[in-house]
């Protein structure tokens, strides 16, 4: 995947699935490279746990900026929404415990939270 990503500066990679199992290698990938966003769609459903251990770690190592929290790839509308909160739940519980160990203020997790659900996605595939 590096060579395609050197060639196509201009494109925006949105890799799925938090790369896994090779988590490691692509949080330094995403890094490195400023087009190139992390997602971890699908984990949730996987394993909440390893979703939870995965946004604990790449907090310390990541832009904010960079981190998409959620993507539904469900072909039907229920399942999406039974993902989405389950990711929710989630991110919220890992923001929690940064919070009650001084890493973020409540007001810095709430924004953290806004961009790694929200607001990452819209600013990265807004319309030209």
């Amino acid at each position: 995947l590096t060579p395609v990503i050197i060639r196509y500066r201009q494109a925006k990679f949105d890799i799925f699935h938090a790369g896994y199992p090779f988590t490691d290698k692509l949080i330094a990938m995403i890094k490195m490279y400023p087009h190139c966003y992390f997602n971890l769609c699908w984990l949730a459903e996987v394993s909440i746990k390893l979703y939870m251990d995965i946004l604990d770690r790449i907090i310390e190592i990541l832009p904010s900026n960079k981190i998409f929290a959620f993507g539904g790839d469900y072909m039907f509308v229920e399942g999406c929404y039974g993902a989405q909160k389950n990711a929710r739940k989630a991110v919220a519980a890992v923001l929690a415990d940064r919070v009650m160990q001084g890493y973020f203020s409540p007001e810095q997790a709430v924004l953290f939270a806004s961009k790694i659900l929200n607001s990452n996605a819209k600013n990265t595939y807004k319309p030209d």
